[in-house]
């Protein structure tokens, strides 16, 4: 590995001079002496064999074009310095970091559950603030940084995110709601004229599946659970995920509707981390639990 041979404080001196126009004005701001300014850019030019700094013709001294490239660079550099020391100071400062966790609550009970079981028995001190939330609840929590951690359908332009799991979704309602009387496997057309319990966040979803069916009639709600508690009750048919409404197919309480093509749909969900660079040790070992259970063909299959 090669050692850099450019120091922090070099590049300091350069951005430093460039903001401020003067040798004596960047000395001040570094609270360091006039010659020691100078002789750290001298050092920069000589360490990079390349000419960083001009004379004006008004006297003064300028950044060359090639000192302007590297100084954008420069710049790059020092943001992420200061952002590795804000990461040492907050790890010093917090042995018992708080972990933001958002969750769609689309996302399996199961999968989630096991992955805190295993990162409470890996013994890591942290404090974990769980927030179950709507699909666009995901993406705003991630935007207002109020999220270090999320698992949700989407992954928000500008992040990064690695899939965990594939949801099914299936169309429910009651079993007396009039969908289920008729004596054929339903069109799509069927359900135009019916109440459609719809989830907010959801359209896209199932615009990307290709299972969207625009119903003339329609419900928003904000969660997966007041949209079963609805179907359940028999207001209308929605869309949910198979794992949601298993016990209550079971009980006989809503009844799968059944299509002559297009019954169900898949939909992805994936771990975003907010910042890699600022993720601390807890939040690691958490997305690493997250991930090792998606690698679990037994988890997996209980999705």
């Amino acid at each position: 590995m090669t050692t850099p041979r450019i120091t922090l404080d070099q590049w300091q001196a350069l951005q430093a001079l460039a903001d401020h126009g003067s040798f004596s004005a960047a000395a001040q701001d570094l609270e360091l002496s006039d010659s020691a300014v100078r002789f750290a850019l001298h050092k920069l030019e000589d360490k990079l064999q390349l000419k960083l700094l001009e004379q004006g013709e008004d006297g003064r001294v300028r950044i060359t074009d090639a000192g302007h490239v590297l100084l954008d660079r420069a710049r790059q550099l020092m943001a992420e310095a200061r952002k590795l020391e804000g990461l040492a100071r907050d790890l010093r400062e917090h042995d018992d970091t708080c972990i933001n966790l958002v969750v769609d609550t689309g996302f399996p009970t199961n999968l989630l559950l096991e992955a805190l079981r295993r990162f409470e028995e890996a013994g890591t001190p942290a404090r974990i603030n769980l927030r179950e939330v709507a699909p666009l609840g995901v993406q705003r929590a991630l935007r207002a940084g109020e999220a270090d951690l999320a698992l949700g359908s989407e992954i928000p332009e500008g992040f990064k995110g690695q899939p965990i799991t594939t949801i099914e979704y299936v169309a429910v309602a009651q079993p007396h709601h009039p969908l289920h009387d008729i004596k054929r496997k339903l069109l799509p057309k069927d359900l135009t004229r019916h109440l459609q319990i719809i989830v907010q966040g959801a359209s896209g979803q199932f615009q990307s599946s290709g299972a969207w069916v625009r119903s003339e009639r329609q419900w928003t709600v904000a969660t997966l659970h007041t949209a079963l508690t609805l179907v359940k009750a028999g207001l209308g048919f929605s869309w949910l995920p198979s794992h949601l409404v298993k016990h209550a197919i079971e009980h006989g309480e809503i009844k799968p509707l059944k299509f002559q093509a297009g019954g169900s749909y898949h939909v992805s969900m994936f771990l975003v981390v907010r910042d890699a660079m600022e993720c601390g040790p807890a939040a690691a070992k958490l997305a690493s639990i997250l991930q090792q259970i998606n690698a679990d063909p037994k988890q997996s299959a209980r999705a």
